[in-house]
C-alpha cells in the first residue's frame, strides 16, 4: 500500500514538473516574439469576404534587426475541411525565435468551398504578406510557404501555380521557396482513382 501510494507521489510530481517545464518553454519561446492577431488579408467589402476564414497571424522576433528578415506563410492542416491558425501559434512562436516573420494564415474550408477556392485563399495571403510585411520588419522579396498536411498541399500548389497569382494583378509569384511537412493531395488523381485507403488517417 505505501509502496503504490508513493508511485502514485511521484508520478503526480513528474507530471507537474512535466507540465510546468513545457509551461516555462512556452512563456520562453513568446517572450521572444510580438504576435499581431486576426488582421484580414482579404478587404471586408470583398462579395466573398468570410470575417473567420481571411485572417492571418503575424510573429515577429522582439529583437532588432539591421535587415529586413525572412518570411514564412504558415497553411495549416486539416484534411481541407477543418483546422485553424490558433492550433499551430507554436509554429510562428518558433520561426519568430529563430528570427523570421512568421505569418500563419486560416482560408475558408471544404463543403463551403472546394480547393482551388483555397489556393486562391492562400495566394490572397501571400499577396498581402508581399504588399504589408515590410510593416512587420519582414523582406517582401524572401517569401517562403510551409504547410503541414493538407496545408503542405495547398502550399505546393500556390508556389508552383504563378496563374494564382497573375489573375491578381502580380506580375510574378512571390514565393521563393516551399517547406512542406507531410504534404497531403500532392497527387489527388492517383489517389481518387486507385481508391485505395489502407489505414486511412487524417491529413
Amino acid at each position: 500500500m505505501l509502496l503504490l501510494r508513493l508511485l502514485w507521489q511521484v508520478t503526480a510530481a513528474l507530471i507537474i514538473l512535466a507540465v510546468c517545464l513545457f509551461s516555462l518553454s512556452g512563456y520562453a519561446i513568446s517572450f521572444n516574439s510580438r504576435r499581431t492577431k486576426d488582421v484580414a488579408y482579404v478587404a471586408s467589402a470583398s462579395s466573398d469576404f468570410n470575417p473567420e476564414r481571411h485572417l492571418l497571424d503575424i510573429y515577429t522576433p522582439r529583437s532588432k534587426s539591421a535587415t529586413p528578415r525572412p518570411v514564412v506563410v504558415f497553411i495549416h492542416g486539416g484534411a481541407w475541411n477543418s483546422g485553424s491558425k490558433n492550433m499551430y501559434f507554436i509554429i510562428g512562436r518558433r520561426l519568430a525565435k529563430q528570427g523570421i516573420v512568421a505569418v500563419v494564415i486560416n482560408y475558408r474550408l471544404a463543403p463551403a468551398v472546394e480547393v482551388p477556392a483555397m489556393a486562391d485563399d492562400c495566394a490572397r495571403a501571400v499577396q498581402w504578406t508581399a504588399q504589408h510585411i515590410a510593416e512587420y520588419g519582414g523582406d517582401p522579396n524572401r517569401i517562403f510557404v510551409m504547410g503541414h498536411s493538407a496545408g503542405g498541399g495547398l502550399a505546393a500548389l500556390i508556389a508552383t501555380n504563378d496563374q494564382l497569382f497573375t489573375k491578381l494583378g502580380l506580375s510574378k509569384n512571390p514565393i521563393k521557396g516551399a517547406i512542406l511537412d507531410d504534404p497531403g493531395g500532392l497527387d489527388m488523381f492517383d489517389y481518387l482513382t486507385k481508391m485505395q485507403y489502407p489505414a486511412m488517417t487524417l491529413i
